[in-house]
């Protein structure tokens, strides 16, 4: 029985994945196998030595210590792309509400008086032009971060009838293939900067984004320009905006991530973090990193894990085969000593799959051999000196 922690409020559908007969899940349990989060903050969280897999519902792990769990041989696995489409809908959505001055004319209907049909209808006529917006077709979009996210919805504005810049250094072949044809990739941020009329951020939170847009490039933004950041809030700098702003060298700044001095300014429109808050996107991103757990716990298939890599091992034709999972810091000799042990308990080697991603190594081994030895070759696999975690995972025979 395996043990899943589950931290924050999670998509009923997901955890119905989790099989009964093989989990159990609760919210403080004993040294749990796995810790299930979507926004809860771990940085501080106490890591029992049980622990075999943190997963995020979602597709950011800022709010996950990952190199301390990569220390401790513990994948990280998350749902890259689950919500892309849902946070694709707010910004296209957010982008038209900025051109059009929704929220402020939602207000505006708000306040008036409602004692006098008449006099109602008269103050909309004579104030309604003070709303006056622009359409988004014709306009220049810029998309910053061209992943799930950010393809489709340079795609989208594309589609919508806008001219599409892009800039991204990592894209990779995946994205690159999504991406409709019309789309312009520039080589350098400031140029897009310099020519888009929105501006959209769609890129991960890291030391080398951390305010990627800040006090020096944004005067390089044409007058008038909106700025949208549905990424994470340091992805900007905050002062740098509000002298924008309060300068009127930018339209507008529409946001997922309010701030006290944010909220109030008459400029600024704030969203509670509702990018992934869709029921389809919460759905998709718990099938996806509960599947992803059940594999690894159940069979040591690695997939979308942010610190390990991917590996697999299709089931053997053996019989009276095992898997064990063995995880290794990536250091020469570890393998020859892990098969030399395999080799010594008379077991013999059916098939292996060894990944390896920075600082970890990861081999997939099925062994046939008598089964009463298999606790032994466990306990001394564990006394190699670079090794992690070693476990046996599966029945490798395919029935």
């Amino acid at each position: 029985m395996f043990i899943i922690q589950v931290l924050d409020n999670i998509s009923p559908q997901g955890l119905s994945l989790f099989h009964p007969d093989i989990y159990q899940l609760g919210l403080n349990p004993v040294d749990p196998d796995v810790i299930l989060v979507r926004s809860h903050k771990l940085h501080d969280h106490p890591f029992s030595k049980s622990l075999k897999a943190v997963a995020r519902a979602g597709t950011g792990t800022d709010n996950i210590p990952v190199e301390v769990l990569t220390q401790m041989g513990i994948p990280v696995f998350y749902a890259p792309g689950a919500n892309a489409n849902a946070v694709k809908e707010l910004v296209m959505a957010a982008m038209i509400m900025g051109y059009r001055h929704l929220d402020d004319t939602r207000s505006f209907i708000t306040e008036l008086s409602k004692e006098d049909n008449q006099l109602f209808n008269r103050e909309i006529e004579t104030k309604k032009k003070k709303f006056i917006g622009h359409e988004i077709s014709g306009k220049t979009l810029g998309v910053i971060g061209l992943g799930n996210i950010g393809v489709k919805v340079a795609n989208a504005g594309l589609a919508l009838g806008m001219k599409v810049l892009g800039f991204d250094t990592n894209m990779t072949l995946t994205n690159a293939l999504a991406l409709m044809p019309g789309v312009e990739k520039v080589m350098e941020m400031n140029e897009l900067l310099a020519h888009a009329d929105i501006i959209t951020l769609h890129i991960p939170l890291n030391a080398a984004t951390t305010h990627l847009i800040n006090e020096e490039n944004i005067t390089l933004v044409k007058p008038h320009t909106l700025l949208l950041n549905f990424s994470r809030e340091q992805i900007v700098s905050e002062a740098a905006i509000l002298q924008q702003l309060n300068n009127q060298q930018i339209m507008g700044y529409i946001t997922d991530f309010p701030t006290i001095n944010l909220a109030g300014h008459p400029n600024v429109l704030s969203f509670p973090h509702l990018g992934a808050s869709t029921q389809e996107a919460e759905q998709s991103a718990a099938e996806m990193v509960i599947r992803n757990i059940c594999n690894y716990l159940e069979h040591g298939i690695i997939e979308y894990s942010v610190n390990f890599p991917n590996i697999s091992l299709s089931a053997t034709q053996v019989p009276n085969c095992y898997r064990i999972l063995v995880i290794n810091k990536n250091a020469p000799g570890a393998m020859g000593k892990i098969t030399q042990n395999i080799s010594k308990l008379k077991y013999n080697i059916e098939q292996m799959e060894n990944k390896s991603r920075g600082a970890i190594a990861v081999n997939l081994i099925d062994i046939s051999g008598p089964k009463e030895s298999l606790t032994q070759l466990c306990e001394q696999l564990k006394h190699i000196p670079s090794l992690m975690d070693v476990r046996l995972v599966s029945n490798a025979h395919k029935k």
